[in-house]
């Protein structure tokens, strides 16, 4: 948490991006799974009904944010937050993928002929992530007395 003065700024950039690394970096990785979710619901599951299996959707599915995993690194003078999908085949169906299946999804190079066309979300949720991040950044310090 900042201090009330700083007399040194590398002392101030010291905290900044030690609670950047800590709590912070937890707190936007959530509102960046928030925005993951909202694109896999429009360009994932809005873009196809499948015929084939039943989707598990936030119960184990692409948008089950139990699967996505969040990583925050420091990097010298700031930190790198990224966001990672795990998701990984659904072991209910013979035959299923065992690797994770953001790929699949994206490219929709399924090894079975299912129709599915492409369904690419990780372009569109870096993108409203970006376009949301000073709001978000903003949001996370000002709880943290910044």
């Amino acid at each position: 948490m900042a201090k009330q003065t700083y007399t040194d700024i590398d002392e101030l950039v010291n905290d900044l991006i030690n609670d950047l690394s800590s709590s912070l970096g937890n707190e936007i990785g959530e509102e960046m799974k928030k925005i993951e979710q909202e694109v896999i619901d429009s360009n994932v599951y809005g873009a196809y009904s499948p015929k084939e299996y039943e989707r598990r959707g936030k119960g184990g599915g692409i948008g089950s944010e139990g699967n996505m995993e969040v990583t925050v690194t420091p990097t010298g003078d700031g930190v790198t937050i990224e966001l990672h999908n795990s998701t990984t085949g659904n072991s209910s169906y013979r035959n299923y993928w065992q690797g994770e299946i953001q790929d699949l999804i994206e490219t929709g190079n399924y090894l079975w002929e299912c129709g599915c066309p492409p369904r690419p979300f990780i372009e569109d949720t870096q993108e409203k992530v970006d376009a949301k991040i000073e709001s978000i950044v903003e949001s996370a310090l000002n709880k943290l007395g910044w």
